[in-house]
C-alpha cells in the first residue's frame, strides 16, 4: 500500500505535466530516476534513513491510497528493448 501524498514529487516532474500526465504519474512511472526501496519492521524503520511512502500488506498488487480512497496501481515504466 503506497500513500499519495507521501510519494516524493521532483518539481521537473511538476513542469513534466504539460504533457498530460500528472506530476504524481511522473514520479511513480518515469525512469531516470532511482530510489533505494526496502521493506523492515516499525522498529527499525524508526532508526534508518528514507521516506516512509508505504507498508506492505497481504493482498497481491499494489495500492494507492488516496483521498477518494484505495485504487489499484498498475505496474508501469520504462520498457527496454535489446
Amino acid at each position: 500500500m503506497l500513500f499519495e501524498y507521501a510519494i516524493p514529487v521532483h518539481e521537473d516532474a511538476i513542469e513534466m505535466r504539460r504533457d498530460g500526465r500528472s506530476p504524481l504519474e511522473h514520479a511513480l512511472h518515469d525512469g531516470e530516476d532511482y530510489e533505494l526501496l526496502y521493506t523492515t519492521s516499525g522498529v527499525i524503520a524508526e532508526q534508518l534513513p528514507g521516506i516512509f511512502i508505504g507498508w506492505t500488506t497481504e493482498e497481491k498488487g499494489i495500492r494507492l491510497r488516496t483521498k477518494s480512497g484505495d485504487v489499484p496501481l498498475e505496474a508501469k515504466g520504462w520498457e527496454h528493448s535489446l
